[in-house]
């Protein structure tokens, strides 16, 4: 049989599976592609899902790759800084690089989703099935049981891929083999807000920026949207949402924290919207391989990670690509391909998930502290300077597509550097505070 003819399943048709499929199908693979929910382009009911994503240059390399970029792009706002709201009224914008050569484009998952699903159903190799929910599967000689409205379908296949989220099911049964796990949910909720557009139809805030108000063990984030709408992000401990339980404890809250967003969102829609949904959770997953058998996981089926760092999404569609070539690099030959892919994928996935653990300490607590704003502007001076031999946090994740556990490494190196000039500054300007009351005393001694 001709490998480039193989039947391949692909559970989960989110932005990664649906990217994973339009691959395979230009590669002369048979694919089909299952979902559990109806067709998003007929369906608006996206509960539970986060609104607005956060693309970089992973992901919009992968998306390059498969000739969509420029109408993803069209879809999105770029987004060139962070910009910092402290609880007094002050406010600080941090660059991503001096440059602004790059940005991060905030756009909807919706969107994203849509245009992914036609671009694959243009391959005569892709079918895609909607209303299908994967009651049972066999990894090691891959065969599907689904559930629909009507009745329960038997499908094989040559490979199995699971694309089917943190609550995966692929991976579920992937579990009765070899396969090392863990998971962590972590002690945040989280919910979602719209700021919408002024009564002038223009950006209640300023675009082109991810808005931050960090808050200690409380954290909100805005992202715009094409519609210059904003779409909120509120985290914080489980215990502090149980602790909101009427209309008036939201607008204490917002009062206390981010009293300047009650006129942009409304008192009545805050009061309300507030209490739509219960705080969604975060879980972060790490597996020890990303393949059994004949059955592969990728995306958040395989490490899922919290929203902190927005690579979800961009290390998923990066898992997409890289699938992609690995199966020019050995011809097809599924026997190779599946356990390089764990090879070259499971250490940069950890990596991956630990950065994003480590963003929400360095924004909930780190950002309102005066070194943080020094810190990053050493960090893009040396950047500025060095291009070369100095790329920055947010460079090596967002602007690179190094690989996570070494992007990590030099990071560590490079923290240790900062460190260093942050020394060097803090000496000279204790030395400078030293030589004025020096001289403040000789002038004083004199008189």
């Amino acid at each position: 049989m001709d490998e480039s003819r193989k039947q391949i399943i692909i559970v989960g048709g989110g932005p990664v599976g649906t990217l994973t499929a339009l691959f395979l199908g230009r590669k002369g693979f048979k694919v089909d592609l299952y979902e559990a929910r109806p067709d998003i382009r007929l369906d608006d009911n996206t509960a539970g899902r986060s609104i607005s994503l956060t693309l970089s240059l992973r992901g919009m390399t992968a998306l390059k790759y498969a000739g969509i970029d420029k109408k993803i792009e069209n879809l999105g706002v770029p987004m060139y800084s962070g910009y910092f709201h402290s609880k007094n009224g002050m406010c600080y914008e941090i660059p991503y690089e001096t440059g602004g050569e790059h940005c991060l484009l905030s756009i909807s998952r919706l969107e994203l989703n849509r245009q992914l699903l036609t671009e694959a159903e243009k391959s005569e190799n892709v079918k895609i099935h909607f209303g299908h929910k994967l009651i049972k599967c066999d990894t090691l000689h891959p065969s599907v049981i689904f559930k629909t409205s009507e009745a329960e379908e038997y499908k094989t296949a040559d490979i199995l891929i699971g694309c089917d989220g943190a609550h995966s099911a692929v991976r579920r049964q992937m579990l009765k083999g070899r396969i090392d796990y863990s998971q962590t949910y972590i002690d945040l909720g989280y919910k979602e807000f719209r700021i919408p557009p002024t009564k002038k139809q223009d950006f209640a805030l300023a675009p082109h920026h991810v808005h931050f108000w960090p808050r200690n063990k409380v954290m909100l984030a805005a992202f715009p949207n094409i519609d210059k709408s904003f779409t909120c992000t509120l985290t914080m401990p489980f215990a502090m949402y149980a602790s909101v339980v009427t209309g008036d404890d939201v607008i204490h809250f917002f009062q206390d924290n981010f009293a300047e967003l009650i006129p942009m969102i409304g008192e009545l829609t805050l009061r309300s919207s507030f209490f739509n949904t219960p705080p969604l959770s975060l879980i972060s997953i790490k597996c020890s391989s990303f393949h059994c058998g004949k059955t592969l996981i990728i995306g958040d089926a395989a490490h899922a990670m919290a929203i902190f760092s927005g690579q979800g999404l961009n290390s998923g569609l990066e898992d997409a690509l890289i699938l992609d070539r690995l199966l020019d690099n050995f011809a097809f030959d599924i026997s190779q391909i599946l356990p390089k892919f764990s090879e070259v994928r499971v250490s940069p996935a950890h990596a991956a998930v630990d950065l994003s653990l480590y963003n929400y300490k360095v924004l909930g607590s780190q950002a309102r502290k005066p070194w943080f704003i020094l810190r990053r502007k050493i960090e893009n001076f040396l950047h500025s300077r060095f291009p070369s031999v100095f790329a920055g946090r947010i460079s090596l994740i967002h602007f690179t597509t190094v690989p996570y556990d070494k992007a990590q490494k030099m990071m560590e190196k490079q923290e240790k550097l900062i460190e260093s000039s942050m020394g060097i500054v803090g000496g000279f300007m204790f030395a400078s505070i030293v030589y004025i009351l020096y001289r403040t005393t000789k002038r004083l001694s004199a008189v």
